[in-house]
């Protein structure tokens, strides 16, 4: 007989944990142990600025997305009452790095909930506390081309992405380099200029190689999986795939990624008809996208499982996904889910021989259809100078690696005149 087991909530005491509304039992335990650590910081050590580091550093290395909104919100309001308290000096210096830290953290919260508005406002405040902190800038500067993306501006989502670029080399910092080249070749693949992408990515994977970022690394890997999908190069795309879910698991530091890793092979044994191995990665990647209550994937995983479901001629399993699917997308508001969710959905209907339904879905469809084309075309106008944009920059930093040779030769050579050195000496660090 099984055991019937009824877990109930462990209620944080917020004069320790600091905020309201914190589960114990709904976080994982190296969370859970890394939150602990930051609250015996601040409640054992003296000074302010002391107290608030370790809060600050558990908020910058969380991936709760329910857990650390919470803390960065009263990170934040910690630090503006102490900024307000000095009007200069290092102590003002401190605060004001500590606000503009937080909001640009609130901004990244708006932008994964889709309030652009809200997410710029952020963004731009907290460029206003960065005191010319070209790093700090640098990062601000991704996040405002990130809102800029979302809003299908790509003229300036470049913009602000090239200008994070420059600011990090010239700061020779790889700290979030490999990210933003990331994004950059993302709007290239959005774009149509797959080779650029391709190039791009490969340029992030040497950054982040060097770096040890297994984020980073899962990402690029991630996207050049879509990239040779889409390129029909299923073997290939494969690979990249599995390469990115073995490095997430083995850090144990992203379930979305590894979720969404595993749609992408769905999709990759899908395209090539075999359904019922589809069917397992699809399911898996559904599995975690509940449990993560990530309602983008969740609404994705639905439509491809109905999709499935609809080519095996299962039509009413097809229709209880894929209208909860549907339902889940038009919730979001994200156009290009609802445009592929109620087609999908009029093709179920069809194939049960609701023609009306069918017909008012497709309808729908084309709607949607018609938004993302008007999307698609912005893209077309902002190509061409991308693809300017990228040959320039390519050309300059083909320039720069010319130069870094010939310096790197000529020193080689002065020290094998200087100490008769064996072939092969030292190296430039990048």
């Amino acid at each position: 007989m099984w055991s019937v087991f009824v877990f109930g909530q462990e209620p944080a005491d917020q004069s320790y944990y600091l905020v309201k509304g914190i589960d114990l039992g709904k976080i994982e335990a190296q969370e859970l142990e890394n939150l602990e650590a930051a609250l015996k910081i601040y409640h054992t050590a003296q000074e302010d600025t002391a107290k608030i580091a370790g809060l600050v550093h558990f908020v910058e290395n969380s991936w709760d997305d329910k857990l650390w909104p919470k803390y960065n919100r009263w990170v934040y309001q910690f630090a503006k009452d102490k900024s307000a308290q000095y009007q200069q000096g290092k102590h003002k210096v401190f605060w004001d790095k500590t606000l503009s830290q937080s909001l640009n953290n609130i901004g990244f919260s708006y932008l994964m909930e889709g309030r652009l508005e809200k997410a710029l406002a952020a963004f731009q405040e907290s460029l206003n506390y960065c005191k010319g902190d070209e790093l700090a800038m640098a990062g601000i500067y991704n996040n405002i081309a990130g809102v800029y993306e979302s809003s299908s501006n790509l003229d300036d989502a470049l913009l602000y992405y090239n200008k994070s670029v420059e600011l990090q080399k010239k700061n020779n910092d790889l700290s979030i380099l490999g990210s933003t080249l990331c994004n950059i070749a993302a709007i290239h693949y959005d774009l149509g200029d797959i080779d650029i992408a391709i190039n791009i990515y490969l340029d992030a994977i040497n950054y982040d190689l060097k770096l040890g970022n297994t984020h980073g690394l899962s990402v690029s890997y991630n996207n050049l999986g879509l990239l040779y999908d889409h390129l029909e190069e299923y073997d290939e795309a494969l690979i990249y795939f599995r390469k990115s879910i073995k490095l997430l698991e083995e850090s144990n530091s992203d379930r979305k990624g590894v979720a969404t890793a595993m749609h992408n092979i769905g999709d990759i044994y899908a395209a090539q008809n075999v359904l019922d191995t589809a069917m397992i990665y699809y399911h898996e990647a559904l599995a975690t996208f509940e449990e993560i209550e990530y309602k983008q994937g969740i609404s994705n995983a639905k439509r491809s499982i109905g999709e499935v479901f609809l080519k095996q001629g299962q039509t009413d399993q097809a229709l209880v996904y894929l209208e909860k699917a549907h339902q889940i997308a038009q919730e979001l508001g994200y156009t290009a889910t609802i445009e592929s969710s109620a087609l999908a959905l009029s093709h179920a209907y069809e194939k049960k021989k609701s023609f009306k339904k069918a017909l008012e879905l497709y309808k729908f469809h084309v709607q949607m259809s018609d938004s993302v084309n008007s999307e698609t075309n912005q893209k077309a106008a902002a190509k061409q100078e991308a693809k300017y944009e990228y040959e320039k920059q390519k050309a300059l930093d083909d320039a720069e690696h010319e130069k870094q040779l010939a310096i790197e030769q000529e020193a080689k050579q002065k020290q094998q005149i200087l100490t008769f050195a064996t072939a092969g000496g030292l190296g430039l660090v990048g």
